[in-house]
């Protein structure tokens, strides 16, 4: 067989041939590194079963390649196997396939969709990196770590479902993913990067963790940490932390730590929106009711006058009304002055 250079042991080491629609040999085991490097001239490939494993770069820059059918007991997918693949419309899964490693579609850039069987146990860094036309992805329903880059800069990836086995999400991985409006995070995640969507995304992408809703940016990570572990003395800005922890006061409103919180140091974020003249972000808490605790209502009523921040001021008083009353007629009195 001229075109290809086969070894004893079953690896096709290199194609010297110049068909667009090459069909590999039967009985192949391995289709080697670099075996299809730059074949730019490839449309289509057809595959024997016997092929279980496609290694390193192995059809690289083979621009033209349309579609793939991957042989059914293929095992593992090697790093950048089929980088830069830019006119690969359309690639079928096997139902055994294991592995796909780092970079395996890496700027395959026409690729519209991924479904991945169950079987895939690892995904590798990058492996969808740069698939700009990319809509949809079905995740393997066992897989454990989303790991860095892996969907990054694929800006027409609109939706993705998360499996509830997934525990880590690494650097990047949906970075400058501009279609994405939601991600719905595991409930048994234990870490995510703070970095794991671009920070200045227009529209902004928002996760939602445990019930609690947040917008995604440079501090995802921190965030999913002080609502799994109930730790409010994170660096997190204060509106947002505040929001996040009115989110947690709805669902639970008797937690200790939270209550403690609320008490002690809550009342230091409502003075920075004070200052701020954050009225909106003022205004969603004051609805949830109950955040502001009784005995600290004065005293922030007080700081909004010395601060001549007369709407919170009024947003305040209207607050301390409804949920604790005034307690006498002269407070009644000035109350209804101050509004």
């Amino acid at each position: 067989m001229p075109d290809f250079e086969i070894t004893d042991e079953g690896i096709l080491k290199k194609y010297n041939g110049h068909e667009e629609h090459v069909i590999i040999p039967e009985h192949l085991i391995y289709i080697g590194t670099h075996a299809f490097y730059n074949c730019d001239f490839i449309k289509s490939i057809t595959f024997p079963d016997s092929v279980i494993h496609i290694w390193k770069s192995a059809f690289q820059g083979c621009r033209n390649l349309e579609e793939v059918i991957l042989p059914e007991y293929l095992a593992d997918i090697g790093e950048g196997a089929f980088c830069q693949c830019q006119n690969l419309k359309k690639i079928t899964f096997p139902r055994r396939l294991e592995k796909i490693g780092k970079d395996a579609f890496l700027g395959c850039v026409s690729l519209e969709q991924a479904v991945l069987p169950d079987s895939v146990s690892e995904l590798g860094q990058g492996a969808f990196q740069g698939c700009e036309k990319l809509k949809s992805v079905r995740l393997p329903k066992h897989l454990t770590e989303l790991k860095s880059y892996l969907f990054s800069y694929c800006a027409s990836l609109t939706e993705i479902e998360i499996p509830e086995t997934v525990t880590k999400i690494g650097t990047q991985t949906f970075w400058n993913c501009q279609g994405l409006s939601e991600i719905h995070l595991p409930d048994g995640l234990e870490f995510i990067s703070n970095d794991v969507i671009y920070d200045y995304q227009r529209p902004r992408c928002y996760f939602t963790y445990r019930g609690i809703r947040f917008s995604g940016s440079r501090d995802a990570g921190t965030c999913v940490y002080m609502i799994a572990n109930h730790n409010f003395h994170v660096n997190v800005p204060i509106t947002k932390k505040a929001w996040i922890i009115s989110q947690m006061y709805q669902q639970n409103p008797t937690e200790e730590n939270l209550l403690q919180y609320l008490k002690e140091e809550f009342p230091n974020h409502i003075k920075t929106m004070i200052e701020e003249n954050q009225t909106n972000t003022l205004r969603q808490i004051l609805d949830i009711g109950q955040m502001i605790q009784k005995e600290n209502i004065d005293e922030l009523i007080r700081y909004a006058i010395d601060k001549k921040s007369y709407e919170t001021q009024i947003m305040l008083t209207a607050y301390k009304r409804k949920q604790f009353g005034f307690e006498s007629a002269e407070e009644k009195a000035k109350g209804l002055l101050l509004e």
